[in-house]
């Protein structure tokens, strides 16, 4: 069974597989440090890996807009958020976008193993100090899936919301082209007929700037 780790720092990476595999050795590890590469595999992945863990992103992609992007176009993977400290915005924002677990980093020796082994069950699993219920993850998964039927209602095609979802941070078209899979030329073809498609000027900061006003995506502060 695989599953995939994305940690911008090594050390941390290397500790947190230590911890998996020394509780759950059937559980094959793999690890990323790079955002784009991470993103890569993952498109490419068959089958998908039972779950992912995210935590410490790099400057070059927002930790809610990688976990906007996972969320929604691998809908059924499950995502582990492991957080350095509690914030509590970023945390509710994470788990309307789809994380239906959370560790804090300082309690990995006792938590960790207890939220696999419910993810492992098809559970959820919250530390304490996030204060997420299943009420409270049931009322930020509603108000997340009434902006995305606003976002549908603009009639934009998956690529265009791929794309959409991906310009928070500083992806360059190149980057983004990688992830998704296409030319460069072609992210920036995309972005002019979305805008078009929108009647906003501005390129990608006008759209960017569009779609964060009305809810559409999410950003956070990349230290979550």
């Amino acid at each position: 069974m695989k599953i995939f780790i994305y940690l911008s720092q090594t050390d941390m990476a290397n500790v947190v597989s230590h911890q998996i595999q020394s509780c759950f050795s059937s559980l094959s590890i793999v690890l990323f440090n790079d955002a784009v590469h991470f993103l890569q595999q993952l498109h490419f992945a068959k089958p998908l890996p039972r779950f992912i863990v995210l935590g410490l992103p790099s400057k070059k992609i927002e930790l809610l807009t990688l976990i906007e992007f996972i969320c929604t176009h691998y809908s059924d993977l499950t995502v582990l958020l492991l957080v350095p400290e509690l914030g509590v915005k970023q945390v509710k924002d994470a788990v309307a976008l789809g994380v239906s677990s959370v560790v804090m980093l300082n309690s990995i020796p006792q938590e960790l193993p207890k939220a696999i082994a419910a993810i492992l069950n098809h559970q959820p699993y919250f530390s304490e100090q996030t204060g997420i219920t299943a009420d409270v993850r049931k009322l930020l998964r509603e108000e997340r899936w009434a902006e995305q039927l606003n976002m549908k209602s603009l009639r934009l095609t998956a690529t265009e919301r791929s794309i959409i979802s991906l310009l928070p941070g500083t992806l360059s078209y190149k980057e983004i082209g990688l992830i998704l899979n296409k030319e460069e030329k072609t992210i920036e073809v995309y972005i002019q007929r979305i805008c078009k498609k929108l009647n906003i000027e501005g390129g990608r900061m006008g759209l960017l700037i569009y779609c964060i006003s009305r809810k559409f995506i999410r950003i956070g502060d990349t230290s979550l």
